[in-house]
């Protein structure tokens, strides 16, 4: 894959995340729906409809949500800026999560 494309990927990445970091904020205002199923289509067997699978899945973990958004931003500004000498995994530290005050801290291992 080349630079332009990864960069691109990454980019598309943290819209991704942040996106699906946003419908779990106003996913706590709406009411689950209610869905009106005529007793014809009730009395048909046959695979599990789309919507009762969307209904199912599990929520959206936030803080996990937010640690990967951050790393995709990060990943992102490298590839976007070019910077080759910084290593990703140096700015995290593998026995404790991100906290969101501390972004500046990981921006200050960058420079």
């Amino acid at each position: 894959m080349s630079d332009t494309a990864m960069t691109s990927f990454l980019g598309s990445c943290s819209l991704l995340i942040q996106t699906l970091m946003e419908a779990e904020i106003s996913s706590d205002e709406m009411k689950e729906p209610f869905l009106q199923i005529e007793d014809t289509w009730s009395a048909i067997e046959g695979p599990t409809s789309i919507v009762d699978l969307a209904l199912e899945q599990r929520r959206v973990h936030y803080p996990l949500a937010e640690h990967h958004y951050i790393l995709a931003v990060i990943m992102h500004g490298i590839m976007l800026f070019g910077m080759k000498s910084v290593k990703i995994f140096s700015l995290f530290d593998s026995k404790v999560w991100y906290l969101p005050g501390n972004l500046s801290i990981l921006l200050s291992k960058m420079l």
